[in-house]
C-alpha cells in the first residue's frame, strides 16, 4: 500500500461521514492508515482550503485569461520565466 496519507493530516469534524457519534470510529480508521486525526469546525475548514487551495487556483486562471487573451501575447510569452510557468501550472 502506498504511503499516500502517512504522517498526513485528516479532517474531522462533527458531522457528515463521521458525525459525533462516530468521531472515534473515524479517528481509528484515520490512524489505521497511518495519517494523523485533525480536528476541525466545517466551516473553518471551508474557509482555509478557501485560502490555500481554491484562491491561488482562481488567481492562476485569472493570470493565465488575462495575459494570453492579450493582443501583446506573443510577445509577453517570450519574457515568461519560471515565475509564470510555476504560478500557470495550477490552471493548466
Amino acid at each position: 500500500m502506498e504511503k499516500l496519507w502517512y504522517k498526513k493530516k485528516s479532517l474531522l469534524h462533527g458531522s457528515g461521514l463521521f458525525a459525533l457519534s462516530n468521531i472515534k470510529k473515524g479517528e481509528q480508521v484515520i490512524e489505521y492508515i497511518g495519517a494523523k486525526p485533525y480536528f476541525m469546525d466545517p466551516q473553518e475548514h471551508d474557509s482555509y482550503v478557501g485560502a490555500v487551495s481554491h484562491l491561488p487556483m482562481m488567481l492562476s486562471k485569472a493570470l493565465i485569461l488575462s495575459t494570453s487573451q492579450s493582443p501583446s501575447w506573443r510577445e509577453i510569452a517570450k519574457l515568461a520565466a519560471s515565475g509564470y510557468r510555476d504560478i500557470s501550472r495550477l490552471a493548466s
